[in-house]
């Protein structure tokens, strides 16, 4: 290693997202991805299940069977964990889907919600429950039908999960309330 006086035998420090590999005649220096991917599958769901969600997983769910509701449940909180759902749910008012979680974990998180697609206005809900809850639910029961969106689910510790959604509905009246 070059200094001001000469050439030195010394180690290279790591620093933030960089690590350095020291070995005899020789330096390897790698940079952490700074746009990696959380989600390391991505499987397609039609059927209703129950589907027990994994860490890492996105699901692209397709709500399109008369009567059918997806249902997904979350593992136990474990910080760190993140699932995403990609939701197309694209025009019969008998079918849905459902994510609920553990019976002793909570969740909290936010939605962004558009109803009537291209001219409704967006509307943004909080919420937060503890305990054996339905997570989610876009059964025409809960008043959203015939639409879509993103759901990502990130566990904060052994307890808690953050929920994320970006939701839309393409019928007037529909979006109310898809969380607990």
């Amino acid at each position: 290693i070059g200094g001001t006086s000469g050439p030195d035998v010394n180690t290279l420090t790591e620093g933030n997202n960089i690590t350095i590999t020291n070995s005899d005649g020789g330096i390897t220096i790698a940079a952490a991805s700074v746009n990696s991917n959380p989600f390391s599958s991505v499987t397609a769901i039609n059927t209703a299940g129950p589907h027990t969600a994994a860490d890492g997983s996105c699901y692209t769910v397709d709500v399109d069977t008369p009567s059918t509701t997806i249902a997904f449940t979350l593992p136990s909180a474990s910080a760190g964990q993140k699932i995403k759902f990609i939701l197309n749910d694209n025009g019969d008012n008998t079918d849905g889907m459902t994510i609920t979680c553990d019976t002793n974990d909570k969740f909290q998180g936010y939605c962004q919600f558009v109803d009537t697609v291209g001219s409704g206005a967006p509307a943004t809900k909080i919420f937060s429950a503890n305990g054996s809850q339905t997570i989610f639910n876009s059964q025409p029961s809960a008043g959203v039908d015939s639409g879509g969106g993103i759901i990502t689910c990130s566990a904060v510790n052994s307890t808690d999960w953050f929920i994320e959604a970006q939701l839309f509905c393409q019928s007037a009246g529909q979006a109310t309330t898809p969380f607990s």
